[in-house]
C-alpha cells in the first residue's frame, strides 16, 4: 500500500461489529457538510484545497498502480477503474482518449459524492477531480489539470472529468 494510504489501517479488524464499510450518507455528511462547508466558512471557497487533498490521495494510488502495471496504459486504466469501484467511489470509464494531444475524458457513474444527491446547481466533486489528476500524473509524468464538466448535482447524467496534460 502507498505510504500515506497505510494510515487507513485495517478498518475490518478495528470494527469487528460494524465492519469496514460506512454508509454513503455518513461519507457525504463528512465530505459535503463537515469538510466543504466547514472549510468554506473558515477560508472562503475551499474547492482548491479539496482538489489538492484529492490529488494527494490520487498520486499515492496512481504510483502504486503504476508499479503494479509497469506503465501499460490499458492495464493502468483497468486497474484504476477496478480500484475506484472496489473503494466504492464510483464506476469509472474512459469516454474519450487522445493521449497524443494530452486529452482524456473520464466518466464516473454512481459517484459517492453526488449520485442521488439533490440538484443544487453547482458541480461539487472537487475532491474527485483532484483524485483523477493525482492518479494520472504518475502515468503520464506530467502535470494533469482536471475540470469537472458534468455532475449529478447539476442534474447531469454522472460526473465527467476533462483531463489535460
Amino acid at each position: 500500500m502507498a505510504k500515506g494510504l497505510e494510515l487507513i489501517g485495517d478498518p475490518a479488524a478495528g470494527r469487528p461489529t460494524l465492519g469496514a464499510n460506512a454508509p454513503v450518507a455518513m461519507f457525504r455528511a463528512l465530505r459535503m457538510v463537515g469538510m466543504m462547508e466547514g472549510l468554506n466558512a473558515l477560508i472562503g471557497d475551499a474547492s482548491t484545497l479539496v482538489y489538492a487533498a484529492g490529488k494527494g490521495v490520487g498520486k499515492e494510488l496512481g504510483q502504486a498502480i503504476l508499479e503494479k502495471t509497469g506503465g501499460n496504459v490499458d492495464a493502468f486504466v483497468a486497474a484504476t477503474a477496478a480500484e475506484v469501484k472496489n473503494l466504492g467511489v464510483g464506476i469509472m470509464k474512459v469516454t474519450h482518449a487522445d493521449l497524443d494531444n494530452g486529452l482524456l475524458e473520464i466518466k464516473v457513474d454512481e459517484c459517492i459524492t453526488c449520485s442521488g444527491a439533490p440538484v443544487i446547481g453547482k458541480r461539487v466533486c472537487h475532491f474527485e477531480a483532484g483524485f483523477v489528476s493525482g492518479v494520472l500524473e504518475p502515468l503520464v509524468q506530467k502535470q494533469v489539470n482536471v475540470v469537472e464538466t458534468a455532475c449529478n448535482c447539476m442534474g447531469e447524467d454522472g460526473c465527467v472529468f476533462e483531463c489535460k496534460f
